[in-house]
């Protein structure tokens, strides 16, 4: 599977007082990305009679995405009630164009395995395991205290008589676990 991702993230740092004879600032920090993802899989399913047995295995690389960094930071004193803000006045407003730069995100591998046991029209049954390396994420020079994520999903479908004229016979049941 091939994706391309974009978007754009805003982060702000406020440094706020309650007295107004104090100036609150303000920085806007905005990061525009852009970047090509790939995701390959792999799956096999085994006939035993009715029933199948199915095997399945995802595979996302650590990619590299092109990110472009503007700062914008503000003196301003304003009013705020509740989270309503009414700005009075904007004092200072630094936009320097040297602070746009471009970054390198580098964003986590993500590994997946799969099972499952299925009969048609009577039970469908699976489990799944995947690991997302996100100690290894970075935003340019930055990186954080990310743990990596190991997650268990289990679940599973039952149809009590999928050909029975009573509705709740032919209702699919279904239990998931994350």
């Amino acid at each position: 599977q091939f994706s391309y991702l974009f978007g754009t993230s805003v982060k702000t740092h406020e440094l706020s007082f309650f007295d107004e004879s104090y100036l609150s600032s303000r920085t806007l920090d905005e990061y525009r990305m852009s970047g090509f993802l790939f995701n390959f899989g792999l799956q096999y399913e085994k006939s035993f009679g009715q029933k199948k047995l199915g095997i399945g295995m995802v595979f996302t690389p650590s990619f590299s995405a092109c990110c472009h960094a503007d700062s914008r930071f503000y003196h301003l004193s304003y009013l705020k009630q509740g989270i309503e803000e009414s700005v009075l006045d904007t004092l200072k407003w630094d936009v320097d164009e040297k602070t746009s730069r471009r970054i390198d995100v580098r964003n986590p591998m993500n590994v997946g395995f799969g099972l499952s046991l299925s009969e048609e029209d009577k039970f469908w049954v699976g489990a799944d395991v995947s690991w997302t390396e996100w100690s290894r994420f970075s935003m340019g020079d930055h990186s954080d205290s990310l743990a990596d994520l190991l997650r268990f999903s289990v679940g599973g479908r039952w149809i009590p008589n999928a050909l029975s004229s009573h509705y709740f016979m032919k209702v699919n049941y279904s239990l998931n676990l994350v």
